[in-house]
């Protein structure tokens, strides 16, 4: 470059503003860090001020859970306390309900027994009874027989003695 060049580059620079610009933000420059600072901790001030009001708003939700947990722990507690007190009433039922029937099951062998030996004894005695009756009637057939023979021999015996 040459010297024309270079001063032609300069009266450019000066004329455009280019360097009043660059004179004023050097200027400014304290002044806009100064603000930027304060900016920044109002944005921190803010920032931590909603924090705070999170972290309040968190906890009161905790302690709710907690005591809500609390409530629905102790309910199943509760509850777990009576189904294991109505486990233990119905498991004794049932024992008592096996005994019964195990019981009522040796009344029945023993009825059952006894309901054969009770027919084994009908049957017998129907059939001594069945003989019995043929006997009855063997006997009543012979007893008209012998009342049919007396009538004869009476008769017999009254003609005889009319005519004597």
């Amino acid at each position: 470059m040459t010297t024309d060049q270079i001063v032609t580059l300069i009266v450019a620079i000066v004329g455009s503003g280019a360097l009043g610009i660059l004179i004023n933000s050097i200027a400014t420059k304290k002044k806009v860090r100064a603000e930027s600072g304060k900016i920044t901790s109002e944005a921190h001030a803010i920032d931590q001020d909603s924090i705070n009001k999170t972290l309040e708003s968190i906890a009161k939700a905790a302690d709710l859970i907690s005591d809500v947990s609390g409530q629905q722990v102790k309910m199943l507690y509760e509850q777990v306390s009576r189904q294991e007190k109505r486990i233990a009433e119905l498991e004794d039922e049932i024992r008592i309900l096996r005994d019964k029937t195990k019981a009522d099951d040796m009344t029945i062998a023993t009825l059952q027994k006894e309901n054969s030996r009770l027919k084994d004894q009908v049957k017998k005695l129907v059939d001594e009874n069945t003989a019995k009756d043929r006997v009855i009637d063997d006997l009543k057939r012979r007893v008209d027989e012998l009342e049919t023979k007396l009538s004869t021999v009476e008769s017999a015996e009254k003609r005889r003695q009319d005519c004597e």
